[in-house]
């Protein structure tokens, strides 16, 4: 996948700036049996999860396409990270509901997107003060399409964060890359629907959760896939892939994960979402 000289640069500046890491890192920890979800395990055809997660394709000004990925929260709502889409132009936004983006399908019609009023971007984030050392709590947005899912979704709930360790292991899906080249921009293997797990070790930090990657976490192209518990009867959306940081190193992808923690946001989802939750 080719990328334009200014994706490179905000990509750099999103995932590998030189800043220290954030007090409170850690805070979800890899399950050590596991392989990594860049590489990782695919979801199958008879994972329920398949039908619940889409392939987003974004295309910029250059017209060169990005990768990232979503999740339905409701019938005809769909949420992922603000930083993927503009709010301005539902033409740029191509939604796919597949597991493999080789596959030729058409693409679901968008009809509205909305990001989150205090959404900031990393460039702007930065010129106001130097947070590329925080997660962004609120790079989230919702896509709302004319095709609805007949499969169901992810419930959005408040769960209260001192609730998390008492839930069962966490998963993670994406359609992101095993890995990143950060020199060439030049992402591998991205574009298939590949899942991970992760343990709860603390609560989120001023609305995120951060996992410090090894063997296994989120890459480019995960950027807005859920981080969810499969309970009894329904799958439980707890937060949305934000970023990936690794300060100083060329292996982008096995440095520190973000995720916006969806507990202090509820309101705001469902104010925007029509729903019979």
């Amino acid at each position: 996948m080719k990328l334009s000289p200014l994706f490179l640069i905000l990509t750099c500046a999103l995932l590998a700036s030189a800043c220290q890491n954030d007090k409170g890192s850690q805070l979800l920890k890899a399950s050590a049996d596991r392989d990594h979800i860049f590489g990782g395990s695919l979801v199958n055809k008879e994972d329920p999860i398949g039908k619940l997660i889409v392939a987003l394709k974004i295309e910029d000004e250059f017209g060169n396409e990005q990768i990232c990925t979503g999740a339905w929260i409701d019938y005809d709502w769909i949420i992922t990270a603000a930083h993927c889409v503009n709010s301005s132009n539902t033409s740029q936004v191509k939604i796919f509901q597949i597991l493999d983006l080789s596959e030729e399908t058409p693409p679901l019609e968008v009809k509205k997107v909305i990001q989150h009023p205090q959404y900031k971007s990393e460039s702007k984030r930065l010129a106001e003060s130097n947070f590329w050392g925080k997660g962004n709590r609120f790079d989230i947005a919702l896509l709302q399409t004319s095709q609805m899912s007949l499969a169901g979704y992810f419930h959005v709930q408040d769960i209260k964060t001192e609730e998390l360790p008492a839930l069962r292991t966490l998963e993670v899906a994406g359609f992101g890359a095993e890995n990143f080249d950060l020199m060439t921009g030049v992402s591998a293997n991205d574009g298939l629907l590949k899942k991970t797990y992760l343990e709860v070790e603390a609560n989120s930090v001023e609305g995120v959760f951060y996992q410090k990657q090894k063997s296994t976490g989120i890459c480019v192209g995960d950027s807005g896939s859920p981080l969810f518990s499969r309970g009894s009867e329904k799958l439980i959306l707890v937060g949305v892939s934000n970023s990936v940081r690794n300060p100083g190193s060329s292996e982008v992808c096995r440095g520190e994960s973000r995720f916006v923690d969806i507990a202090p946001i509820v309101p705001w989802i469902i104010e925007n979402t029509i729903s019979d939750r």
